[in-house]
């Protein structure tokens, strides 16, 4: 089991105030799939909130680690062109705190930036531990884990962060504790995903590059279980791969005995869901956690709904999802802990909005449209 616990957030973005995503779990006897099986954390989230209200830059905020922790994918623009540090307030740099729980032990890593690339301040705690600090302003580093005693941190570039030097040039070995937690955490953040599905080729972290979502379904032979992952939300096709012009396509027969290229023929909806089957592919044994940004945008309550239940059904990978339709606000899909709402720049689970005491058979979606959730 390795999850993110929190994100503390000041001075980035909209949030010109200290923000704190909090994913640590309630005290529920229902709904138990999404949460960590040892029942301490929030596995599977959604967060609503009005259109430009934050949701996104919350995705942002969480995905910023891998801005230059590593070399995955990064969408530049959403960071360096849109104004990085918060123009309300007084911050002259941007303040995260990351809280991570792994079989091997607890990690906190805290680093102050002045855009996605410009690392100022960093710190890493393993077990309440200092074990890496680096102040560019006072000339400081600081590394103390078993195998990094002649580490040369004399580097040239003073902007690059000493977590990722420190990754880059050595080699520890796990069989000490601590090393243990900061290698799961590197396999963590180099394992962290977001998307949307607004549009097609926006994601972050991960991997790198854009390979044709048809390409990976044939390659992995995931064409009939794509099919049957389509018949699941009432999309039924005859799907089968067919060579044209030495490339392999998915193509749909029909009972007239026609046959056509199944893209040809998708709606934005079902494309939508090949984007998802594409990423879906990749859950459990290598992605950790996902954000999806507006994930229900393009199809139906019911199909949203089979997404959640699919994505509950994953025991190692965490997910967070944002949407602004409250039809997926119920008991019956996920636990209040698991349901969270933006408003004024801060993002708290429901059951953290109201003095009332939320129970199974409470009809959230009603109490959330009547005001029921507005800050306390």
């Amino acid at each position: 089991m390795a999850m993110l616990r929190s994100v503390t957030v000041s001075g980035f973005k909209n949030f010109s105030n200290k923000m704190t995503f909090d994913l640590t779990a309630g005290n529920y006897s229902f709904n138990d799939e999404g949460i960590t099986e040892n029942g301490r954390l929030v596995k599977n989230a959604i967060v609503y909130g009005k259109n430009g209200s934050g949701k996104s830059n919350l995705g942002l905020a969480i995905m910023d680690i891998i801005t230059h922790l590593t070399d995955k994918q990064v969408n530049y623009d959403d960071y360096s062109n849109k104004y990085y540090v918060n123009l309300e307030s007084d911050f002259t740099a941007a303040e995260f705190r990351y809280e991570f729980e792994f079989e091997s032990g607890n990690l906190v890593y805290v680093c102050k930036k002045k855009n996605y690339d410009d690392v100022i301040f960093e710190e890493i705690l393993i077990n309440k531990r200092i074990v890496l600090q680096y102040d560019r302003e006072k000339n400081y580093k600081f590394v103390d884990l078993k195998g990094t005693e002649s580490l040369n941190l004399n580097y040239d570039n003073p902007s690059l962060s000493l977590t990722k030097y420190v990754f880059a040039n050595t080699g520890l070995d796990p069989e000490y504790s601590e090393n243990k937690v900061f290698l799961d955490f590197k396999k963590f953040v180099n394992s962290m995903l977001s998307f949307t599905f607004v549009e097609s080729s926006h994601y972050q972290g991960f991997t790198n590059g854009s390979d044709s979502m048809i390409k990976i379904i044939i390659e992995r032979n995931k064409v009939q279980e794509f099919q049957d992952f389509l018949k699941t939300v009432g999309i039924n096709y005859d799907l089968f791969v067919k060579e044209v012009d030495g490339e392999k396509k998915i193509y749909a027969r029909f009972p007239s005995g026609r046959e056509v290229d199944i893209f040809s023929i998708m709606s934005k909806g079902t494309k939508s869901l090949v984007l998802f089957y594409n990423w879906y592919l990749h859950f459990e044994d290598e992605v950790r956690f996902v954000f999806i940004d507006e994930f229900d945008a393009n199809y139906h309550n019911d199909t949203s709904r089979k997404i959640v239940e699919l994505l509950k059904k994953l025991k190692n990978t965490q997910s967070i999802l944002t949407t602004h339709n409250t039809y997926n606000m119920s008991t019956e899909i996920l636990r209040p802990d698991c349901l969270f709402v933006v408003q004024d720049n801060q993002v708290n689970s429901i059951q953290n909005e109201t003095d009332r005491e939320l129970r199974k058979a409470h009809n959230l979606e009603k109490m959330y449209r009547a005001g029921a959730f507005d800050d306390k």
